[in-house]
């Protein structure tokens, strides 16, 4: 756990002179969106919508070839975060059975 906040941190340190542009902070909330809708968790009797929404964020975030690829990268791009950084953030925290708090963490961030 203290890991993954530890890496949470650091995709949001990379590129500190620009921690307060707007169209930043606009692009990170749509990767953290994306992480969060990723690893909600799973409900019984659950929406087909909430399970499409779930595996739609998820390849969102692990595409690495096409157009989905390509608009992540962008994404990225514009919120200063590396792409590469950002995959392996979310393959870990999809591994990982703790999420609840990244989820907090994450939820935190976008509601400051």
């Amino acid at each position: 756990m203290y890991k993954i906040s530890n890496d949470l941190e650091s995709l949001l340190s990379e590129n500190r002179t620009e921690s307060q542009n707007p169209s930043r902070l606009l692009f990170l909330a749509v990767v953290f969106q994306a992480l969060l809708d990723a690893t909600k968790p799973v409900h019984e009797n659950e929406s087909a919508e909430t399970i499409l929404e779930r595996e739609r964020s998820r390849g969102w975030l692990l595409s690495t070839t096409g157009v989905t690829a390509t608009d992540f990268e962008t994404i990225c791009d514009l919120a200063s975060i590396s792409p590469d950084q950002v995959r392996t953030f979310s393959i870990r925290i999809l591994k990982d059975k703790t999420a609840t708090f990244t989820r907090r963490r994450i939820n935190s961030l976008l509601n400051h």
